[in-house]
């Protein structure tokens, strides 16, 4: 599960690479469906995030920040699509290359925060049972 924070930028590793298709460039739009909304057209939160890895075939790495005022708080489905251009924003032109769920707060929960190269910090979500 992604944990994301509003308004603060927070880095994600995703291994996108080995779905995706080789003629195609590596465009990556995010779509985010809130779960209990899954059903509903046009509900969709769409973002264009930049990979920074310098290891595309092993890993994708991005900067993730979501500042949609209008995105709310709490638990959502996401998609990865691969695009035909960097402009497109139309996600059923695209190739599915991930699903999973994601999270978004408004303050941190119980979050141990550890340092890495690149002053790079990596947040993992403490879970209380």
């Amino acid at each position: 599960m992604i944990l994301l924070k509003r308004n603060i930028t927070v880095t994600i590793c995703l291994t996108l690479d080995e779905m995706a298709i080789d003629t195609m460039p590596k465009e990556w739009l995010f779509v985010f469906k809130k779960e209990q909304n899954q059903g509903d057209l046009g509900n969709e939160f769409l973002f264009k995030f930049v990979d920074f890895s310098t290891n595309e075939q092993s890993f994708n790495l991005f900067d993730m920040n979501v500042d949609d005022a209008d995105m709310p708080l709490g638990d959502f489905f996401y998609s990865v699509y691969q695009m035909p251009n960097e402009t497109e924003q139309d996600f059923t032109l695209g190739h599915l290359v991930e699903r999973g769920k994601m999270r978004l707060i408004e303050e941190p929960l119980n979050v141990a925060t550890y340092n890495v190269e690149n002053n790079r910090t990596i947040y993992v979500e403490e879970f209380i049972s």
